[in-house]
């Protein structure tokens, strides 16, 4: 009878150790992997926002031009928003507005002729008067223009950013710089702040702190 049961014992000890053994071997489900993986490895984009550390690096504006072309798109938002900005603004005593008369346009009108553009496949130009100067309407170009005033979708849509889209105006009027006659840009914000941009305004040479140069920016 001793020896019936010290058996059954030493039985059961060895089936708790096997069970014990086994479920130390057992792999994991591939449920419990895939959570671990899922917690682990982050969310995979189809690409990583850029700089313009390269796009700084260039001499000419047809190779600015072209780069932005290429890769503006892909620049990040508040890196590209901050530098169009800084560009192009300028301030009341750097020019001396003209007489002509001036064009008057809504974000929202400039939106809907823009809209299904990428930030640099498009410009924003103008049609002139060439006899009285009159600034007719906005037009829309290809490319950026050394030889007229021309700006990019970036500036227009970074000012509207800072305006939470909302339908402000930007008024585009014929002034003296020290490049010569051009059209500026002014914009009163939601806040009733005033802004005035130039498209030729990067770099600036200075001589002596003052500006004698300005090179147009396709930013």
């Amino acid at each position: 009878m001793k020896k019936t049961v010290l058996f059954l014992f030493l039985s059961l000890a060895m089936v708790g150790c096997k069970d014990e053994k086994n479920q130390k071997n057992e792999k994991p489900s591939e449920n419990s992997e895939n959570m671990v993986q899922e917690t682990l490895v982050p969310e995979k984009k189809d690409y990583d926002c850029i700089t313009l550390k390269k796009y700084d690096m260039l001499s000419t504006t047809a190779d600015q031009a072209d780069w932005l072309f290429e890769y503006g798109k892909a620049v990040c938002d508040d890196i590209l928003f901050d530098a169009v900005q800084r560009t192009h603004t300028i301030s009341t005593t750097e020019f001396k507005p003209n007489p002509n008369g001036g064009l008057k346009k809504s974000w929202n009108e400039i939106k809907s002729k823009t809209s299904q553009f990428a930030i640099y496949d498009r410009y924003v130009s103008f049609d002139i008067d060439p006899a009285t100067k009159k600034i007719k309407d906005i037009k829309i170009i290809p490319y950026f223009d050394t030889k007229t005033p021309s700006y990019s979708l970036a500036l227009f849509r970074s000012i509207a950013k800072q305006n939470n889209d909302g339908n402000i105006y930007f008024e585009f009027l014929y002034a003296t710089v020290k490049a010569g006659e051009t059209i500026i840009i002014k914009v009163t914000d939601l806040n009733n702040q005033v802004s005035y941009f130039d498209y030729s305004d990067d770099p600036k040479k200075k001589e002596a702190g003052v500006i004698t140069r300005r090179i147009k920016s396709p930013l």
